[in-house]
């Protein structure tokens, strides 16, 4: 909240405008309880279950990963690839010269 000066429309505010403005905001925010937060974890459910969804779905990829012979099989598999695929937008073209199976 900002309350300006009662002379700042006419100049540079005097000191005493400044502090007229700053109690009056001051005395704005505490009794109307602006700065007070009913619940601080308001909402937090939310960006908790995304978190949730994303580690489940993390992990069922890397049990996938395990059971497909661990990270180097799984790339020779072309199942990592396949995955990055499907992960992107439905719309995109394929990378030229197709998809590469490199191990770097």
């Amino acid at each position: 909240m900002t309350v300006l000066p009662f002379d700042a429309a006419v100049g540079a505010p005097e000191a005493f405008s400044r502090r007229v403005a700053r109690n009056t905001q001051a005395l704005l925010v505490q009794e109307s309880h602006l700065a007070r937060v009913i619940d601080p974890a308001g909402g937090s459910w939310y960006v908790e279950s995304l978190t949730d969804g994303l580690a489940t779905a993390a992990w069922a990829f890397f049990q996938e990963v395990e059971a497909a012979g661990g990270a180097l099989a799984a790339l020779d598999a072309g199942l990592v690839a396949e995955r990055v695929a499907r992960s992107g937008p439905a719309g995109r073209p394929p990378p030229p010269g197709g998809p590469r199976r490199s191990r770097a």
